[in-house]
């Protein structure tokens, strides 16, 4: 009995095979975690994939409803869905149903339907048991979870952006030299690099951006000499839509029922002009006139002595103005595309001196470059060049301007330029989209 007692209590303190029992309890809570992560990934997968149908959808929608009516905005995106989330692996992600028109308020962070609105969508994509395309479960089947609902929303609205209606804005470098002033409200934005020079004054409410404020060209002592400079820096990136879409403004300016007509064209049937040699009282008010060159020729245009106005220019020439030419309720269209095809030597005014009335303004639009040696004056009115912009010293008197260069913007010093809260009304503008959420 004594030697069995001794055996006994040899087997009830002997150790082994007790990881054995611990690896089992590890195991269960490894697998336990294991399944709970794919249930996890799993449900983080797909709504990821949700996510960015939701997205594509919203952004292809309000893209689509710019031109054609809601019915075909939403055929448009839920077909663009399906080919990149095909229902034979996805299931039946969206329907039309879920894709809504309307307006979105920013500050409420409302939306509110209105399908004949094309200001902004809202779009809802889904994987529901009610669909036959929930999540499965992995682990929580165990638990009575055995599938999961998802459901993500999209909203994208219309915008406009500030820095193209007052502002410099480039693909390329925008270079300011010394001793300029920026008023209240004015943009320099370029996609690429933004350089200053010194002795420049940045009113609070001026933005100087591009997509890394970090690559901003400054001497050292810019911090100091440039008052405001890194009060007006900001992350920014703008996309210059507008320049692919000339030839749609081009053909606007001849189509009564587009924005891009004139409000000052009473008559929308173009004259040809005999001569590329012109003044004033060779346009007629409220016309559309056209000039086509044979080679690399030039118009001129002498507006010194009486002032263009209510008039519409389309050519493919370069075109030159006189020293101190004006202009007021005017367009010049040149698909020209030299580096110089729209110049003037000295002293070119565009638009009325007004105090910031949209009306008598002027777009100057050519797919080369527009420079000005000197005294450029610009009252609510714009320039799109598909190549570089510049102008030179002393454009005093600079207000309420929009430059818009698909390459560079260069302006040199002793330059004024401020920001008109009217002076939105006759530029030409696209829209872009932004997701708001």
């Amino acid at each position: 009995m004594v030697q069995c007692a001794d055996k006994v209590g040899e087997f009830s303190k002997n150790q082994d095979g007790g990881m054995t029992v611990l690896g089992l309890y590890v195991s269960v809570a490894m697998f336990i975690l294991g399944g709970l992560a794919v249930d996890v990934s799993s449900l983080i997968a797909a709504r990821t994939q949700l996510q960015v149908a939701a997205d594509l959808a919203a952004h292809a929608a309000l893209y689509s409803r710019e031109k054609n009516s809601a019915a075909d905005a939403r055929a448009d995106a839920l077909a663009l869905v399906q080919a990149s989330f095909p229902n034979a692996a996805f299931g039946d992600l969206l329907t039309t149903g879920n894709i809504q028109f309307g307006t979105y308020n920013s500050a409420s962070q409302t939306f509110t339907v209105d399908n004949t609105s094309s200001e902004a969508v809202y779009v809802q994509t889904e994987r529901l048991t009610a669909n036959n395309n929930p999540v499965a479960s992995f682990l929580m089947q165990f638990a009575g979870y055995s599938e999961w609902d998802v459901i993500t929303p999209s909203v994208f609205e219309v915008y406009r952006p500030r820095c193209l209606r007052d502002g410099w804005v480039a693909e390329s470098t925008v270079d300011s030299q010394s001793n300029n002033e920026f008023q209240e409200g004015f943009c320099i934005h370029s996609n690429t690099v933004v350089e200053i020079n010194n002795n420049s004054i940045f009113e609070v409410g001026v933005t100087v951006s591009m997509p890394d404020q970090n690559d901003l060209v400054m001497p050292p002592a810019g911090w100091e000499s440039n008052d405001g400079i890194e009060e007006a820096l900001a992350d920014a990136y703008i996309n210059l839509r507008i320049l692919g879409q000339l030839d749609q403004i081009l053909a606007g300016l001849f189509d009564e029922d587009s924005e891009h007509f004139r409000p000052y064209i009473t008559d929308g049937t173009a004259v040809d002009l005999e001569t590329g040699q012109l003044e004033t009282s060779d346009f007629i008010p409220g016309r559309i006139h056209t000039f086509s060159c044979s080679g690399n020729e030039r118009i001129t245009i002498d507006a010194n002595a009486a002032t263009l106005q209510g008039v519409v220019l389309v050519t493919d020439c370069k075109v030159q103005f006189s020293n101190a030419s004006a202009l007021e309720d005017v367009v010049i269209f040149t698909t020209n595309t030299d580096d110089r095809s729209v110049m003037a030597p000295q002293g070119l005014r565009l638009g009325a001196i007004d105090e910031c009335d949209p009306a008598g303004s002027v777009q100057v639009v050519t797919y080369g470059g527009f420079e000005v040696a000197a005294g450029l004056e610009i009252y609510s009115s714009q320039v799109i060049a598909k190549g570089p912009i510049q102008f030179a010293a002393a454009a005093d008197g600079v207000y309420g301007g929009s430059f818009i260069s698909g390459e560079t913007i260069d302006a040199t010093s002793n330059t004024l330029m401020g920001h008109c809260p009217n002076s939105n009304g006759e530029v030409f503008e696209v829209d872009l989209f932004r997701m708001v959420g």
